[in-house]
């Protein structure tokens, strides 16, 4: 393992996301493009030439026991995490696997406790965890530029109904997992987990949410809404709304820009251009830090980050 300064990394499942995620990290990351593992050899072979990979693998068993491996970044459908990181676990591979984690929150935990005893790395994926505009939103909270926090709507509302990993009830589908995990997740970060679930309100399709909305209610009377769809386009945002103004910010799973209000609806600061890169470096710089540095999880996105987002998740959609 690691035989010289950068670690090998791996890609299993080189599909749409890890297309993006190469492309946008490669000249970024201080890492070896090592391998990739389809089960489609020439899947592989193909992007194994087009990102300039030292290995491909048409098969996973095959990547699980290359011990030059450091990392394996996983990007397949969310229904075969679980199966995908245990392997990996077991074969002492440390693991960034790409939101939803797991599909349930039990699956969660015996990972998570797996890796702490077999003292491998994992960490999630989660983009808005590591990017340095989630500390900018906090910073305003705390100035308090807009008063005590009374209601946050987070909204992913995109049309995505013609992708066959998000419509699959097989392959781990439904607006929450894909889309709705990213204003969850800045509500979370920003606000705790001192909460209730209330007003879980679920629009079916094929047996996965098509359109799901939820209310966290904290104990200061804070409500946090949630909404997430996969058939219409209603944008991609947030507003943090408070006893003086309000936040709104544009983008909430990777923000771009971030607008302060007062009460009178008076714009009274302004943060554009906010992000000049794709912000996927970030969870891989601090991985491999965690990493060198013998961590099994990470800072930004931790193991109790993890669990509580899946317990959320699997409390919501309980009864679909």
């Amino acid at each position: 393992m690691m035989k010289s300064n950068k670690l090998n990394l791996a890609v299993l499942g080189p599909g749409k996301i890890a297309e993006v995620v190469i492309n946008s990290i490669k000249d970024k990351v201080d890492i070896n493009l090592y391998a990739v593992a389809s089960r489609d050899i020439n899947r592989a072979l193909a992007f194994k030439q087009k990102h300039e990979f030292l290995k491909a693998y048409g098969s996973y068993q095959d990547l699980y026991k290359d011990k030059e491996v450091d990392l394996i970044y996983i990007t397949t459908p969310h229904a075969f995490h679980y199966e995908q990181m245990k392997e990996c676990v077991l074969h002492k591979k440390n693991i960034i696997c790409e939101k939803a984690f797991t599909l349930n929150y039990e699956d969660t935990i015996e990972i998570i406790e797996l890796a702490k005893k077999n003292n491998v790395f994992v960490g999630e994926a989660m983009l808005t965890a590591y990017l340095p505009s989630r500390k900018m939103v906090k910073e305003i909270i705390e100035n308090e530029d807009i008063g005590d926090i009374i209601t946050y709507n987070g909204v992913f509302a995109n049309n995505l109904m013609h992708v066959e990993r998000v419509t699959n009830k097989d392959l781990g589908g439904g607006s929450l997992f894909d889309i709705g995990i990213y204003p969850l997740y800045f509500a979370y970060q920003l606000f705790g987990n001192d909460y209730k679930i209330t007003n879980v309100n679920i629009k079916k399709y094929n047996n996965i949410d098509e359109e799901c909305s939820f209310t966290l209610e904290f104990s200061n009377g804070l409500k946090a809404n949630i909404f997430s769809s996969i058939s219409r386009d209603l944008g991609i945002y947030c507003d943090i709304i408070g006893t003086k103004g309000r936040i709104r910010v544009e983008n909430v799973a990777r923000p771009s820009e971030i607008i302060v209000y007062d009460s009178n609806n008076k714009i009274i600061k302004k943060y554009s251009n906010i992000r000049s890169t794709s912000g996927y470096e970030y969870e891989f710089i601090e991985t491999i830090n965690s990493i060198k540095h013998k961590l099994i999880e990470n800072s930004s996105m931790t193991h109790q980050d993890t669990l509580e987002i899946m317990k959320i998740i699997s409390s919501v959609l309980l009864n679909i």
